[in-house]
């Protein structure tokens, strides 16, 4: 664990805070600081930038963006299904997990007592459903059930899409190697990743429960099959006590 030190001048004693202390009383006085934060990750980290991309021209940024600007226009199937009123799309669904996982990557480090990347973290949220500009979104699993065999196969079409996507500007190829880290699903990062895109989820579900009533149980059900974590579960158990009394 990483700690920093410092020095009490009238007992001469050290204070050892950790990194997330730091970060969130930060944030709290500084909440410009946030939004500062991952405008840097969006402008430098979502290009996944190198100096082997150092001879991309200004068009290939600027198509890549506009492609980007189509993930805002992607609905999210699984709350068309429910017949959710103007469902959120995939540019809203990365954003709140990209916020949820800012948040929450430092305390999840703190606890496991493993220095988690929380700049990776956030890459992945902003990654992950990125392909989907390519292949639009398309449902895996429902409840506690899953379909492995179409969540492969959505995947690698996910990956491909985002090589389509970031030929131009990824020479090196991070953002491709970056999703195939995360489909693999064998670093600790990937493995608490996939939790918090499931947490989120059952936060947006209990949010159009309260907005429009409607009974989303599958989607919690969904949360709870796939978050293992103590921590997220503690969260998931107070996002579920907190759904409309039948």
């Amino acid at each position: 664990m990483i700690y920093v030190t410092l020095i009490n001048t009238k007992a001469k004693l050290p204070y050892r805070l950790p990194p997330s202390l730091i970060l969130h009383s930060v944030l709290f006085f500084f909440p410009d600081l946030l939004l500062t934060f991952l405008t840097r990750i969006v402008q430098f980290n979502l290009l996944m930038a190198t100096p082997n991309n150092s001879t991309v021209t200004p068009s290939s940024f600027i198509s890549l963006f506009l492609r980007a600007n189509e993930s805002k226009e992607i609905p999210r199937t699984g709350w068309g299904m429910h017949g959710i009123h103007d469902p959120e799309s995939v540019a809203e669904h990365t954003y709140s997990l990209s916020f949820l996982t800012l948040q929450l990557s430092p305390i999840l480090s703190d606890r496991l007592n493993y220095p988690l990347n929380v700049n990776k973290l956030v890459k992945m949220a902003i990654l992950h459903d990125f392909g989907e500009i390519e292949t639009g979104d398309i449902v895996v699993s429902r409840g506690s059930k899953i379909d492995l065999q179409l969540r492969t196969v959505k995947e690698e079409r996910e990956k491909r899409g985002i090589k389509k996507l970031f030929k131009e500007t990824d020479k090196s190829n991070l953002a491709v190697n970056l999703f195939s880290e995360m489909i693999e699903r064998e670093t600790l990062e990937t493995k608490i990743f996939w939790q918090l895109d499931k947490l989120d989820m059952a936060i947006q579900a209990l949010y159009y429960e309260q907005k429009e009533g409607k009974d989303l149980s599958e989607f919690f059900e969904n949360a709870k099959a796939h978050i293992s974590d103590e921590f997220l579960l503690e969260l998931l158990t107070e996002v579920t006590s907190r759904r409309p009394k039948k």
